[in-house]
């Protein structure tokens, strides 16, 4: 099998995301379901989930090369350019204030 990083999910009874692209209802339920549980455990714990989304987001985007470009092992794994940089979650909790509730 060959890993291809543009594929896109297509099934019998699409909905319409945004951008036209057809995704089966299931899976937006699904993510939605995944996303909604989250939010509610890091209520729970006291996490400002937006924050520590947002750094592993950019640690993330410090994988990419000079170029803004992925970098790929032949598998397909996604490997750290020389450009990364580990995301700092105790950072950004600590920084975080209490939650209002």
């Amino acid at each position: 099998m060959t890993f291809n990083p543009s594929a896109r999910i297509s099934c019998n009874a699409p909905c319409t995301s945004s951008d036209a692209t057809p995704w089966p209802r299931s899976a937006l339920s699904l993510v939605n379901g995944i996303v909604y549980v989250a939010y509610g455990a890091a209520i729970v714990y006291g996490i400002d989930l937006d924050a520590v989304f947002a750094e592993v987001h950019r640690s993330n985007m410090t994988k990419l090369d000079a170029d803004g470009r992925v970098i790929y092992r032949e598998d397909g794994k996604v490997l750290k350019s020389d450009r990364y940089t580990p995301p700092d979650i105790a950072g950004v909790l600590s920084r975080q204030p209490p939650l209002p509730f």
